[in-house]
């Protein structure tokens, strides 16, 4: 069950940089900022999926 924790550990990581940056560009009242950095992170990951499927399709079966 320790394989499990990485994963887990990595994406918690990762999120809780996320809110803390947009958390400080908000109490920095740089709100322009902060909306355009999370809109801009959540696109690229939601492209970086998307990209992944077309390496993933790209690949011999």
């Amino acid at each position: 069950m320790k394989a499990c924790n990485a994963p887990v550990k990595g994406a918690f990581t990762t999120f809780s940089t996320f809110a803390l940056e947009s958390a400080n560009f908000i109490q920095g009242n740089a709100l322009p900022k902060a909306l355009l950095y999370i809109a801009l992170q959540n696109l690229a990951g939601v492209g970086a999926v998307f990209a992944g499927f077309g390496v993933v399709r790209l690949l011999p079966h």
